[in-house]
């Protein structure tokens, strides 16, 4: 069992030392991770659009990591940059509309 919690170790070790390099990357190049994103996004379009064999899948596939992409880098970058975000309930907007 040891000789697998030593494997285990060395594999989170190389997970954290790899998330961490990304999240460098994504604080000093903001940019170039919204062009990827948005490139991800422009192919789920093109797939789409040229339905070669049918691939609906594909394209929702490649759409969703887009989107949950942007959604995990928005993250680190707000976290980075000290970011607060004021949640607001839905029921709060509904109530200050009817008044």
């Amino acid at each position: 069992m040891d000789a697998m919690d030593g494997g285990v170790e060395v594999v989170l070790r190389a997970i954290r030392h790899r998330f961490h390099y990304y999240k460098t990357f994504v604080v000093s190049n903001p940019l170039v991770v919204s062009e990827m994103e948005s490139a991800l996004r422009w192919i789920s379009y093109l797939i789409t659009a040229t339905k070669l064999n049918n691939n609906h899948i594909i394209s929702e596939l490649l759409y969703s990591c887009s989107s949950l992409l942007s959604l995990f880098n928005d993250t680190i970058l707000r976290k980075s940059f000290n970011i607060k975000i004021n949640a607001v309930s839905i029921s709060s907007v509904v109530d200050t509309d009817m008044t």
